[in-house]
């Protein structure tokens, strides 16, 4: 058994006894066609130990206990679990009237299908060191063997060069920057093998290239005043870019500039917005000039304000292939930017490259082409589950968020919106996509407490031989029992609902 999956235990009376949940599956993640193989392993008991577990569904009635004799060398679960879900596994042992305790989470998704470019569904790499992980080989196999469980295809991938080390040389006359990378090596290789596209985003300015290298002030999370601004020499600059983007060039499909630096009070760009302008022209060239295919993302505005419309008014726009903003999908600014871009006479895609919103169906119906979720690995404290909605827990255990960020990416993948309406008192979001010939229907709630119950809809199959399916955001699904090509759905306040195999879906009622 490879990884333990489990939370810190507990334990009472005896600090040595302890019990763990062990899966040869990272973080306790299963394809609902694969067998649940979960053991529980006893140690520091002082003679025979009893296990109590419990298993209990989120947002399901499906509740399981029973009773185990265990020990170090591990007792499998006998476990028959109901489908596609959120599973709490709560062990209990006693060894001689002590008393040990864990709780971790199963998780049951879809079968992961192979990552594809046109996909929408993308995470920002939470890299394994950040949480404590030295094992820097498995714990990056574990990454990404994790994020392709949870149907995951685009992953952002943060170069942060602050920490860089350049070393400067002479080339004909002109210099020649290069550093060294460790970890990036290390952590793109399953990424690459397991077939995910990613983003790599240049942020941060090594010290020896900085305009103030001896300036340590410090906002928030933006990092020292010397990482925060211009180089010093463009010439330094522009050929450590132009390198990194050659040695990554099989490994890097696109480049995203910088990070939300159109708002000063957040400090991730400390020189002027000119300056920035400046920085990205050449950032843009460097890049293109080492990889001459990529894509060149820009730059992870937050909220539309003077300074991104300065900055677009004076012609940024030419050195970048796509627009990157972040969290547009719970504030009502993202027909905000497609108004300031077609200001501009702007006709570049928008991709959102942060993102707390598992399935973004505001951003998605609204044209954003991509979406990454922010972020993959939810770190000790803040940002946690709270503020960022994080996808898994350092030991890879997936939270809820997990389960419908792959959920959506299944049901929806790499379809393509075409259209939406608002339903009842806009209580819910009715949208669709077009994959291949199918219509995928997918209906969000957007209150708290929604006054519309049910819906009426007119469903054409696409294969007569196959049924229709709806889907809640946990994975439980059920075929739809059609009456005339008509159905009634009970929507008792579900959040989301996918349907799935239908040629076209049209609602009756309400309209």
């Amino acid at each position: 058994m490879a990884v333990v999956a489990t939370t810190p235990t507990s334990s009472v009376a005896n600090a040595e006894l302890r019990v763990a949940a062990v899966s040869p599956r990272v973080g306790m993640v299963f394809a609902d066609n694969e067998n649940v193989q979960i053991e529980v392993q006893v140690t520091g008991a002082n003679g025979a130990a009893t296990v109590e577990y419990t298993i209990t569904e989120t947002e399901g009635p499906y509740k399981t206990h029973g009773q185990i004799a265990a020990g170090a060398e591990g007792t499998i679960l006998p476990l028959k679990l109901p489908g596609r879900g959120h599973y709490q596994l709560t062990l209990v042992a006693t060894s001689q009237g002590q008393t040990a305790k864990s709780i971790s989470t199963i998780g049951i998704v879809f079968p992961p299908a192979k990552p594809e470019a046109a996909s929408p569904w993308g995470v920002m790499y939470t890299p394994p060191n950040w949480f404590g992980r030295k094992d820097y080989v498995q714990s990056a196999e574990d990454s990404a063997e994790n994020l392709r469980m949870l149907g995951v295809s685009w992953v952002r991938y943060n170069f942060y060069l602050a920490r860089a080390e350049p070393k400067i040389a002479r080339r004909g006359g002109n210099p020649n920057v290069t550093t060294k990378f460790f970890l990036e090596p290390i952590q793109l290789k399953p990424l690459r093998q397991k077939g995910f596209i990613i983003m790599g985003e240049i942020c941060g300015m090594p010290t020896p290239l900085s305009t103030r290298p001896n300036e340590h002030a410090t906002v928030r999370d933006a990092g020292e005043l010397r990482n925060r601004v211009k180089p010093r020499d463009y010439a330094l600059w522009d050929s450590l870019v132009t390198n990194i983007a050659a040695e990554f060039r099989k490994d890097i499909s696109a480049w995203e500039i910088w990070n939300e630096p159109n708002q000063p009070s957040l400090g991730y760009w400390a020189d002027s917005p000119d300056e920035f302008l400046e920085f990205v022209e050449h950032t843009s060239k460097a890049l293109r000039a080492g990889n001459p295919q990529t894509k060149v993302v820009g730059c992870g505005f937050v909220h539309v304000n003077d300074v991104i419309d300065h900055q677009l008014q004076r012609g940024m726009a030419k050195y970048l292939d796509v627009i990157s903003v972040h969290y547009v999908n719970e504030y009502p600014e993202i027909q905000a930017w497609q108004d300031l871009l077609k200001k501009h006479d702007v006709a570049l895609p928008i991709w959102c490259t942060e993102e707390r919103v598992e399935v973004p169906m505001i951003a998605f119906s609204h044209g954003v082409e991509r979406n990454f979720d922010f972020m993959h690995v939810g770190l000790p404290g803040p940002p946690g589950e709270g503020e960022y909605h994080a996808l898994c827990n350092t030991d890879f255990t997936v939270r809820p968020t997990g389960i419908w960020f792959s959920v959506g990416a299944h049901c929806i993948g790499s379809g393509k919106f075409t259209e939406s309406a608002k339903l009842g008192n806009e209580d819910y979001l009715a949208a669709h996509f077009a994959r291949g010939k199918e219509d995928v229907f997918v209906l969000t709630r957007l209150k708290d407490k929604a006054d519309l119950i049910k819906l009426a809809l007119d469903v054409q199959p696409l294969n007569a031989q196959k049924p229709v399916t709806i889907t809640d955001r946990m994975g439980h699904s059920e075929n739809l029992v059609l009456k005339d090509g008509r159905v009634q759905i009970a929507l008792e306040n579900r959040p989301m609902l996918f349907v799935n195999g239908a040629a076209a879906v049209s609602i009756i009622e309400p309209k």
